[in-house]
C-alpha cells in the first residue's frame, strides 16, 4: 500500500487529500470440464481472463472500502461519505498473464 498526497485546489474546502494505491495479488483456479478442452486454447484463455476480470469487479469495491477503512480507523480519521469515495477501474486488457 502506498500513501500519495494529492494536491488540493485552492478553493476547496478539503485542506489535505490523500490517495491510497495498493495492488491485489490473486490467484485464481478455474476447473473446466474435460470437453472444454476440445475448443481452441485461445477461446479458453479468452473465457478465463472475462471470469477473472468479473471477479475482479466484484471484490475489489468490497475491498477498498476494506482498506479504507482500515486506513481511516489506523489514524483516527472519519470515513468520507460514500459518494466522495472513488474506484478507479482497471483496464482488464492490462491485466499481466
Amino acid at each position: 500500500m502506498e500513501l500519495v498526497e494529492v494536491a488540493v485546489d485552492a478553493k476547496s474546502p478539503i485542506k489535505a487529500k490523500t490517495k491510497i494505491n495498493w495492488q491485489m495479488h490473486l490467484e485464481v483456479k478455474v476447473k473446466f470440464p474435460k470437453f472444454i478442452y476440445k475448443l481452441p486454447l485461445s477461446l479458453i484463455q479468452t473465457t478465463g481472463d472475462r471470469i477473472l476480470a468479473q471477479i475482479i469487479r466484484q471484490i475489489s469495491p468490497r475491498l477498498t472500502q476494506r482498506v479504507q477503512k482500515d486506513f481511516h480507523s489506523r489514524f483516527h480519521l472519519p470515513m468520507p461519505d460514500a459518494k466522495s469515495r472513488k474506484l478507479y477501474k482497471i483496464n482488464p486488457k492490462r491485466v499481466d498473464h
